[in-house]
């Protein structure tokens, strides 16, 4: 899915050993769904498997750089644990300046380079832009050629996972 025909986007590279990620959008919410989508981009070849299961987390309202770096590191900890890549994610921000947040995963079996890990709120940039909101942040990332046997991780026959429900409510970054 792309969202670049709604005045929103994302460009992800590669270069030394780290994800560089700009992301924009006319509001805050979209402008991080955007950069997740871009770190997916960057580490997984594209593929047409349809969602296989829903995450979702209520977060509560955090300062912009922790709740980017939150979010980040949510998508790249279901990679890492379970071998499962947001297809989209889709981020609704409440009245009381949490957010929602959905991951719709698929199986990450086309891996190109794995994340280290998510990035802290310092190596995050969010801001208003005249067009709305854009950020940039760099992920420590390793090529597939690195990763250990035995990737993506099992999981294990009948296990539920967090599919649909809520995954509960965190107060703090990644």
């Amino acid at each position: 899915m792309t969202h670049e025909d709604e005045g929103a986007g994302c460009r992800a590279r590669y270069a030394n050993g780290r994800i560089i990620l700009d992301a924009w959008a006319p509001g805050r919410a979209e402008c991080m769904a955007q950069a997740v989508r871009g770190l997916v981009r960057d580490a997984v070849r594209p593929g047409g498997a349809p969602p296989c299961e829903q995450d979702v987390e209520r977060v509560e309202a955090l300062p912009d750089r922790e709740l980017l770096a939150h979010v980040l590191g949510r998508a790249v900890a279901q990679l890492a644990r379970r071998g499962l890549v947001p297809a989209d994610v889709l981020m609704k921000e409440d009245d009381e300046g949490g957010v929602t947040t959905t991951l719709l995963l698929v199986p990450g079996t086309q891996l190109r380079r794995m994340p280290a890990a998510g990035p802290r709120a310092d190596d995050v940039l969010i801001e208003r832009s005249d067009a709305g909101w854009r950020c940039h942040v760099v992920v420590e990332a390793r090529p597939v050629a690195a990763l250990h046997e035995g990737f993506p991780p099992a999981t294990p026959r009948g296990s539920a996972g967090t599919a649909g429900r809520d995954a509960g409510t965190s107060g703090g970054g990644a």
